[in-house]
């Protein structure tokens, strides 16, 4: 069906509908009127009559109807009667009034008054009393005439009709009318060809909605016509500079073919041949990075980077390339807020931006030199500035230098493609980072970059019943043990139930402990240098071995780790706990470790950890009014002790563990491939360190009871090898998180 059939359609339902209901409506009330003035009357000469006719009531006597001539008959239209109680007619207009039903007096003398229809008439009774005491009922009668009802529904049909045929013929012509500027843009639209995209659609009128779809239709095809110019400007810029390299090589190959030269001449050759082959890989490089930038830029993954980290990132690849290039690097005004230094980026493409801004003005500088610096405003709104000593460039050119293989005149003799500004200028593009050049004769070139308020990466959104797509804690095979006490440590608290399987509020509120902490153990580790995944890996085990001792004394049939290792039992939390809080164990057991194995952690984690802990420690005083909660908290605390003084064996002192890596190392963003590190570089459980610490799997008939108590329909068990299980909670309504 065309639009304009359908919007006819469309406005004719709507109009016809209304209408209808409107004349309904009006022929409804119009009847009711009349039907109510109708009884009125009735009523009015039934009262009358019976006023008259009872002043004379000693003479009132019942008629014998069979006394009555044919001759003295009235046309039956109309008729009031009067009954005595005896219900014999004693009066009446018309001799042969028709019969009254008995259940027509039962109702008037119960009621008073009362409405009926008799035959073809409309009539009402009403009951009277005399000063006799007696009692008699008046019933007036009449055939009603409602013809003026079918006249006002005949004039309602009509203009039902009439209105209709105005309404399809209307709506058919302004139809058409707001149709026309659609018709008009498929005619444009016709016309464009693909041999000539530089034309666009017209409207005259700019302020309605079909005029934001030709603004809409217009910047698509301004994107599909940048597209076609860059392919044909890539096949171009390709075979362009591709030929010279190509033909340079071809040249010196054939040189060397005519005549037999010394070794230091081939020498000679052969570097010249690998300057450039490596002139033609940096340049294919750049096309490809380039290509990739242009080809979808809805694939290109964003995620929250340091914009610090980005900038010391560009500084290390182009010293590593270039050692005689020297780049200083300052920050000024450094927010107090490490968040404010987060941005929304592509790490890839906006490092090799910086990489490329300190590429050239090393290359255009006297010295070799660039500096940049990083600064905020009392907004925190962020500035890099990327300053050389280089050549002046000219106002005309400022625009010039951003087109793909551009070479100013001056600076023909350095070398380069061409491409890095272009490359630049398209991955800020895509940032939506405003880019800003100075030159000056005497100060030099100056690139200015301002971030804008969608770039600025937010605080990180706290993780909730979500497991991270690229976990960077990298394990090889025998450290799933580590996975299996961390898991179960989780697990024991927010999964085991008692013997009546029924989750109570201490255990709906361990499993939310457990949670919370655990997303924030996460954020922890995500925003904390030095925790490469190994580190990583000793830190889940060891808050998982936390809450597995916690759990033990609340379930006595379990094991504790000790029992094993008697190393570890260094306090005495055997002993059981009269009214054990499994609760405020696990709430004051990880806040300790947090403060423990984290000791460097920024302000921003340290206070969301206060503010984490207050908040459990005040539910769990508000909801557990007993003297339980002092001793199960203090007894959390002794475990995060042991806990810790245990951690010691990885090595020679506390957390030393931590610096055996990079204390700088900060874990990647973004989605990645989990992969297992071979035992060359990473031996199983303890690599690097030369004292175990002996991180084993909990005797298994004390996890087969836990097993036996967890409510399944809330956890997968997978069975890796006999007598070793791995569990995975999913989140849960009741567990509070997986």
């Amino acid at each position: 069906m065309k639009i304009r059939t359908k919007l006819t359609l469309q406005y004719f339902l709507i109009t016809a509908g209304i209408m209808a209901l409107a004349f309904v409506f009006i022929y409804q009330q119009f009847k009711q009127h009349v039907e109510t003035e109708f009884f009125k009357l009735l009523e009015s000469k039934a009262r009358m009559t019976a006023e008259m006719v009872l002043q004379h009531e000693e003479e009132l006597k019942p008629i014998n109807s069979n006394n009555v001539t044919e001759d003295v008959h009235l046309p039956y239209f109309s008729n009031t009667s009067i009954f005595n109680k005896y219900q014999q007619c004693v009066f009446s207009l018309n001799k042969i009034a028709t019969q009254i039903r008995p259940e027509v007096f039962f109702s008037i003398d119960q009621n008073g008054i009362y409405r009926f229809s008799n035959n073809k008439l409309k009539a009402i009774g009403v009951k009277h009393h005399t000063s006799n005491g007696n009692t008699y009922i008046s019933i007036s009668e009449e055939i009603p005439d409602f013809g003026i009802l079918t006249q006002l529904r005949n004039i309602l049909l009509i203009c039902f009709l009439i209105v209709v045929c105005l309404v399809v013929l209307g709506g058919w012509f302004f139809a058409g009318e707001a149709m026309r500027p659609v018709s008009n843009i498929v005619n444009q639209v016709d016309k464009l060809l693909p041999s000539d995209l530089s034309q666009r659609l017209h409207q005259k009128n700019q302020n309605d909605e079909l005029s934001h779809l030709i603004r809409t239709v217009n910047s698509l095809l301004n994107r599909i016509e940048y597209a076609f110019q860059m392919q044909k400007s890539f096949i171009a810029n390709v075979s362009h500079e591709l030929k010279n390299p190509l033909a340079a090589i071809q040249a010196q190959l054939q040189m060397t073919r005519h005549k037999t030269r010394s070794v230091g001449e081939y020498n000679d050759i052969l570097s010249s041949l690998q300057e450039d082959v490596s002139e033609m890989v940096n340049t294919m490089e750049k096309l490809l990075q380039l290509a990739r930038v242009h080809s979808d830029q809805t694939q290109i993954a964003m995620h929250k980077v340091r914009l610090d980290e980005l900038i010391y990132e560009a500084r290390e690849m182009l010293i590593r390339a270039q050692p005689d290039y020297n780049v200083k690097f300052e920050i000024q005004n450094l927010p107090s807020d490490d968040e404010n230094l987060i941005i929304l980026s592509n790490e890839a493409l906006l490092v090799t931006a910086f990489y490329n801004l300190m590429e050239n003005g090393c290359k255009f500088s006297p010295e070799h030199q660039v500096k940049v610096r990083l600064e905020f405003n009392e907004h925190n709104d962020w500035q890099i500035n990327f300053y050389n000593q280089g050549s002046y460039i000219p106002p005309d050119e400022i625009e010039k230098i951003f087109q793909a293989f551009y070479r100013s005149p001056g600076q023909a003799q350095k070398k380069g493609t061409g491409i890095g500004l272009h490359l630049v200028q398209s991955i800020l593009r895509i940032h939506q980072i405003k880019m800003h050049v100075k030159s000056d004769l005497v100060q030099g070139t100056e690139f200015i970059l301002r971030g804008m308020e969608n770039n600025r990466g937010k605080e990180i959104p706290e993780l909730r019943n979500k497991v991270d797509p690229a976990p960077k804690v990298v394990f090889s095979a025998n450290p799933l043990l580590l996975i299996w006490m961390t898991i179960m440590g989780l697990f024991l608290g927010s999964s085991c139930s008692k013997a009546d399987h029924n989750i109570n509020t201490e255990q709906k509120l361990a499993a939310a402990v457990i949670a919370d902490w655990y997303n924030q153990y996460i954020l922890l580790d995500w925003n904390t240098d030095g925790y490469r995944p190994p580190v990583s890996a000793r830190m889940w085990a060891y808050v998982g071995l936390a809450g597995w001792e916690c759990g033990v004394a609340e379930y006595p049939d379990a094991m504790s780790f000790g029992v094993s290792h008697p190393e570890f039992s260094t306090v005495s939390w055997t002993h059981q706990i009269a009214e054990y809080n499994l609760p405020a164990a696990l709430n004051e057991s990880y806040y300790e470790l947090a403060h423990k194995f984290f000791p460097h952690a920024n302000m921003i984690q340290n206070r969301k950890i206060e503010m984490l802990y207050q908040k459990y420690k005040q539910k769990i005083k508000e909801d557990f009014k007993n003297e339980s909660v002092l001793p199960s908290g203090n007894h959390g605390k002794e475990i995060a002790e042991a806990v810790y003084q245990y951690s010691s064996t990885d090595s020679n002192a506390h957390m030393s563990f931590l610096y055996n890596y990079d204390p700088n190392y900060h874990p990647p963003s973004g989605p990645g491939k989990w992969q297992p590190t071979g035992t060359d570089q990473m031996p199983p459980l303890l690599p690097h360190w030369k004292k175990p610490g002996g991180l084993l799997l909990i005797q298994m008939r004390s996890a087969q009871k836990i097993l036996s108590s967890i409510l399944l329909r809330e956890a997968q068990v997978f069975l890796l090898k006999p007598g070793r299980y791995l569990i995975y909670l999913s989140p849960s309504q009741k567990s509070g998180g997986g």
